[in-house]
């Protein structure tokens, strides 16, 4: 069984500094769905909504690379936002909500990375380049998860 992060891994590897279409996305896309973590799995935990949305993601950005719709790119940043805002919630406790977010360190850390990767796909930033960027924000953000989570 391929993890989230193997899955990922994987995802970039298709990727092609030549915009032609790599004929294994189809294919890939498919296989990271399979990954998906459900509401209704007995393996679900309190971060499981993180995994759906690294999986969400990284398949908005392979409709990209096969053609996808031209919205495919902003959803994958808002699985980003949802991600960092889902954190966010789970730290302010239970019954509690955090209306203003984007002072919040790992709202502005995630936005920053959304910033950035537009950017470089705007002035052609290479693969290697995006994705090193790419892990570098994810670890900032999974540097900022919190190990238990009070109440929960």
């Amino acid at each position: 069984m391929k993890t989230v992060r193997s899955g990922i891994d994987d995802a970039w590897l298709l990727s092609s500094d030549t915009g032609e279409i790599n004929p294994d996305v189809s294919k890939r896309r498919e296989q990271l769905l399979m990954l998906l973590p459900d509401d209704s799995d007995p393996d679900w935990v309190l971060m499981s909504p993180i995994a759906q949305n690294a999986v969400a993601s990284v398949v908005y950005a392979l409709n990209v690379l096969g053609a996808g719709d031209q919205n495919d790119p902003v959803w994958a940043a808002r699985q980003v936002f949802e991600a960092a805002d889902f954190i966010i919630q789970i730290q302010a406790g239970p019954l509690q909500y955090v209306d203003e977010t984007s002072n919040v360190p790992v709202m502005r850390i995630a936005l920053a990375g959304i910033e950035a990767a537009l950017a470089g796909a705007q002035v052609g930033r290479d693969m290697p380049q995006m994705r090193a960027h790419s892990e570098f924000v994810g670890a900032q953000i999974a540097a900022l998860l919190p190990a238990t989570v009070e109440g929960y």
